[in-house]
């Protein structure tokens, strides 16, 4: 087909090595987001970390060679990968903190019980000694087991009544669970507590603190820890209705830290994409995106300035695509000998077409027209009048563009552009356009005979 066509072209080297870029960064922040998760497992975080240094120098390799396919594959997967381990880690993080929290609440439940029930001995210095060291150990589990079996035995001894004895022998070995780790975090001895309903509520206020904690582990959650104890003891008639409203707190909170942290994430992967760029509304969009991240709280707007921002970077990146596809048509026309000359690119741009011809050519030319951006333009063969014209002769210089169209396209091609043909008319199907002398026959002043457009950096 060698009449007019219109085809389609993208700048596919520079969109996926931006594509690229933003998949590594993905992937960096999931695998920081893990080594993070796992500090409190040096062992599993050194051989995570060695792990992927290895996948990392891997990458680097494939973004090295220009492998933008190959990098585009592997850092997605990747990514997908680690990003489902650190929500798994983030999850058992959680429960551990939850299991944590929960023991230490019975802790001091059971601290509680105990003091109480060494109170209504009489006064007696191994009394006031285990006293002492229930005090003393009311926050070291370790020190607290033998403490409390040391109370407990002491409070049996001194009292051999069944009712008493057997409440000793109860908190002994609900005590005795804090020794360890692994115990069941309901012994046999109380199995009604988890069909409590005030236990339940109670036990998902612990599950909520624990995931706020794996969340933001510098945040400081003693205020929360606090208010579930001072719960747990209400009344009876309140207990309930404040334990669903310390939930609903929880849960209302957690929903704005992960609102917070998603827009957080979204502003500095906006500000890291437009860091490269030197323009006037970039460094606007810049100074926008800085001030946000100031702020305690990133709330929806900050989310909706950094969608804002990610739209703008679009549209800058197809502006400069649109160029840049321009510049590699003029630069494979200058190879296969068309002059082409200083500002034609943008004379391009601000009038929507361009002509060029070939020195031996006079009389005949090849326009290309196009809209501001997008990625389709059309190409065909042009006149200056009808002198000397003839229909054999057009239809030849039709199939002689034709054959050089295949060739414009392979060189484009190897500049890293994609171009398909989305519409073609076989030659002599529509006339050749007429154009005024002065556009078919370029002057000689201002023609670049060598290399006319240099290779842009960014293809």
């Amino acid at each position: 087909m060698s009449g007019p066509k219109v085809v389609n072209i993208q700048a596919l080297r520079r969109q996926q090595r931006r594509e690229s870029a933003a998949r590594l960064r993905e992937l960096n922040a999931m695998i920081e987001e893990c080594l993070g998760l796992q500090n409190a497992d040096p062992a599993a975080a050194s051989e995570f970390r060695h792990h992927t240094v290895a996948l990392l120098t891997k990458l680097n390799g494939h973004r090295e060679a220009e492998q933008w396919g190959d990098l585009i594959a592997e850092t997605t997967s990747y990514r997908d990968f680690y990003q489902q381990e650190a929500a798994d880690l983030r999850h058992r993080a959680a429960e551990r903190r939850a299991t944590a929290l929960r023991r230490e609440h019975r802790l001091r439940q059971s601290a509680t019980q105990l003091a109480d029930a060494l109170s209504k001995l009489p006064s007696s210095s191994e009394r006031d000694n285990a006293l002492q060291q229930l005090a003393a150990a009311e926050n070291n589990e370790e020190g607290f087991a033998a403490a409390a079996a040391e109370a407990a035995d002491f409070v049996a001894k001194t009292h051999r009544e069944i009712a008493v004895t057997e409440n000793a022998r109860r908190l002994r070995e609900l005590a005795a669970t804090y020794a360890d780790p692994e115990a069941s975090e309901v012994t046999q001895s109380l199995p009604s507590v988890a069909k409590d309903p005030d236990e339940l509520r109670l036990d998902r206020c612990w599950s909520l603190l624990g995931e706020l904690e794996a969340n933001d582990p510098a945040a400081s959650i003693e205020g929360w820890k606090q208010k579930a104890r001072t719960i747990s003891t209400a009344a009876l008639s309140k207990r309930g209705l404040l334990l669903d409203s310390l939930v609903l707190e929880l849960t209302t909170h957690i929903r704005a830290q992960r609102a917070h942290k998603a827009a957080k994430a979204a502003v500095e992967a906006a500000l890291v994409e437009i860091e490269p760029l030197s323009s006037p509304d970039a460094e606007d969009w810049r100074t926008k995106l800085r001030a946000a991240l100031e702020q305690p709280i990133l709330t929806a707007e900050s989310q909706t300035l950094a969608e804002s921002a990610r739209t703008w970077l679009a549209q800058e990146n197809a502006r400069e695509d649109t160029r840049e596809q321009r510049v590699a048509v003029l630069r494979a026309l200058a190879e296969l000998g068309y002059e082409v000359r200083e500002g034609m690119v943008a004379a391009w741009t601000e009038q929507g077409r361009v002509v060029v011809h070939k020195p031996n050519e006079p009389l005949y030319g090849v326009e290309f027209s196009a809209p501001d951006t997008g990625n389709a333009f059309q190409t065909r063969v042009v006149a200056a009048g009808e002198q000397t014209r003839t229909n054999q002769r057009d239809r030849e210089v039709e199939e002689t563009w034709c054959s050089e169209f295949a060739r414009l396209r392979a060189i484009l091609a190897e500049d890293g552009f994609e171009t398909n043909l989305a519409k073609a008319h076989e030659p002599g199907a529509i006339p050749i356009k007429e154009v005024a002398s002065r556009e078919a026959q370029s002057p000689r002043e201002g023609v670049l005979e060598k290399n006319p457009l240099s290779r842009s950096a960014g293809n």
